[in-house]
């Protein structure tokens, strides 16, 4: 069981046991708490704001600005930004 502690109004930490980490990337104990909530589900955290994304909102964040799209589809054409996207959707 995981436990989200808000430390300020803008940062939190995750207890796991006695053990407390920061939600950063290359933390371990933060990627096993990515895992372990992707194979058991939202139920096993416990704590302020748990929101569970929607796929919409999880799949658009995956996509670079509009601008930027746009740019890449002046400076290098259609064909290398269906490929870019392609690349995303496939994921």
């Amino acid at each position: 069981m995981y436990k989200i502690i808000k430390i300020s109004p803008d940062a939190f930490v995750i207890k796991a046991g006695n053990k407390q980490f920061f939600p950063t990337e290359d933390n371990i104990d933060y990627q096993q708490f990515i895992a372990d909530v992707a194979e058991q589900g939202y139920d096993i955290v416990e704590g302020p704001d748990v929101i569970q994304p929607s796929y919409a909102e999880l799949r658009v964040l995956e996509y670079p600005p509009i601008a930027d799209q746009l740019d890449k589809i002046y400076h290098s054409g259609v064909t290398a930004w269906k490929k870019d996207i392609k690349a995303i959707k496939d994921k």
